[in-house]
């Protein structure tokens, strides 16, 4: 069976579960919700709407099954743009596929990888960041078959929409001595933003 999978039938912000399509899958986290990214290579890397999948924490991915697997092509779109992404392919512990890949941000990446009969497959980014896959393509007999992904569907139109920024209370700077903040961020644009306080 082949596959084309747009993984548009997974929950946002959701880890893609051991088993989706007849895979094991780790390091992949599905995202849906794009208007924060507006410009990105997060809404820039979407083929088939409405989701795409991205490492969220900029490690490696791996995909891997029991029995052997064709992994044949991908789009795949950089957090950044002058990434690379390194592609091994296993079978068993043996390493019969190595290439590397040059990512854009602004655009998708068809990627045509032919890694056939692999049982393993990893996913390598360097720098080690955040990279965007979206219809990737596998077969293998001992896939089930699932429907295709909407491929013919034009991407949304989406608008950049304002983001309320943090809050401190009280305004720095403070005197010398033990102070107590609150920090709100309401509709941050980043599931990972964090905030730095310097004392």
């Amino acid at each position: 069976m082949t596959n084309v999978l747009g993984f548009d039938d997974l929950a946002d912000m959701s880890p893609v579960p051991a088993g989706y399509a007849g895979l094991n899958w780790s390091g992949l986290d599905t995202l849906s919700d794009l208007d924060p990214w507006f410009g990105s290579g997060y809404e820039n890397g979407l083929v088939s709407p409405p989701n795409v999948v991205f490492n969220p924490y900029g490690g490696n991915v791996e995909i891997s099954a029991s029995n052997s697997f064709n992994l044949v092509s991908a789009y795949l779109t950089g957090g950044l743009d002058g990434m690379h992404v390194e592609v091994l392919g296993y079978v068993g512990s043996y390493l019969a596929c190595d290439q590397t890949y040059a990512l854009s941000e602004s655009a998708p990446t068809l990627v045509t990888f032919n890694f056939l009969g692999v049982t393993d497959v990893a996913f390598i980014p360097e720098p080690m960041t955040q990279f965007v896959m979206d219809n990737l393509t596998v077969s293998g007999n001992d896939l089930p078959q699932l429907p295709p992904p909407s491929a013919t569907s034009p991407p949304p139109v989406r608008r950049r929409t304002p983001v309320p920024w943090s809050i401190w209370e009280p305004w720095s700077p403070q005197p010398s001595g033990t102070s107590s903040f609150r920090l709100t961020c309401p509709g941050c644009p980043s599931p990972f933003h964090r905030e730095w306080l310097i004392c």
